[in-house]
């Protein structure tokens, strides 16, 4: 039971040593912003006993800048010899929209007779925004090098079984009151696939209605990626091409 859990430590996947610094770098920023609470190794097992939970770790290559730096995205494993997913009950599943429901919403669109615009936005680092009570710190926790500091993850941790429904449960409720309190003034279809939300809105007000569910976005702290905000009247949202001048979806 998981009451008799017992922590381990496992060792790096071979990508996560080849990209120790790069990785080094990334929990950097991250302790940081607060998301992180780095520990001497001999500190974080005398805190946190038998819950210490080392998992290994993978990482993936982003991108390379002009100056030849390359940024890594750290993987978290939950699973593979730690066995923390194994004793999370996730409450309840999550359905997201297809394009099935896009279609559908075109079609009630199309069929109020107005021009209609839209504004794929996108949360930046969505998981990691979703707080951890301090008891469990010690079952996400990592090492970029043996013997060196543990990284114990304050946020919801990508690799972990709970991240995924905690962050819908936080966006589901800012989602719902967005149009409860916005919609009676500024109407608006909005649609979330995990942390992408695709806005739209009609007629001579839509852009004060898109920028009123986006600064509502930012008054609560979700932080966007605006390089990869668009929207128009035709643009892609999730592989969907829409366009709302000729009511295509492609």
């Amino acid at each position: 039971t998981a009451a008799k859990f017992t922590g381990t430590t496992r060792k790096n996947y071979p990508s996560a040593v080849g990209f120790a610094a790069e990785a080094e770098t990334v929990f950097k920023k991250q302790e940081a912003a607060d998301q992180l609470l780095v520990l001497p190794l001999a500190e974080a097992k005398r805190r946190y006993g038998k819950r210490l939970t080392i998992a290994s770790l993978a990482a993936l290559q982003k991108s390379v800048d002009e100056d030849g730096v390359v940024e890594v995205r750290v993987l978290h494993d939950g699973t593979n010899g730690v066995d923390v997913n194994r004793f999370i009950c996730v409450r309840d599943g999550s359905t997201s929209p297809t394009a099935v429901d896009q279609k559908t919403c075109m079609r009630l669109q199309s069929d109020r007779g107005v021009p209609h615009c839209g504004l794929a936005v996108d949360v930046e680092g969505a998981h990691r925004i979703v707080v951890v009570r301090p008891r469990d710190w010690p079952l996400q926790a990592c090492q970029v090098r043996p013997g060196g500091s543990v990284y114990l993850n304050k946020r919801g941790t990508f690799g972990m079984s709970s991240a995924a429904y905690w962050w819908g449960r936080l966006v589901g409720g800012a989602h719902r009151a967005a149009l409860w309190v916005l919609g009676p003034w500024l109407p608006l279809w909005v649609l979330l696939y995990a942390d992408d939300f695709d806005v739209t809105a009609e007629g001579k007000d839509f852009a004060r209605s898109i920028l009123a569910f986006v600064w509502w976005l930012v008054v609560f702290g979700f932080p966007l990626s605006w390089a990869k905000t668009k929207g128009g009247l035709v643009y892609s949202w999730l592989g969907l091409e829409k366009d709302l001048r000729g009511w295509a979806l492609g």
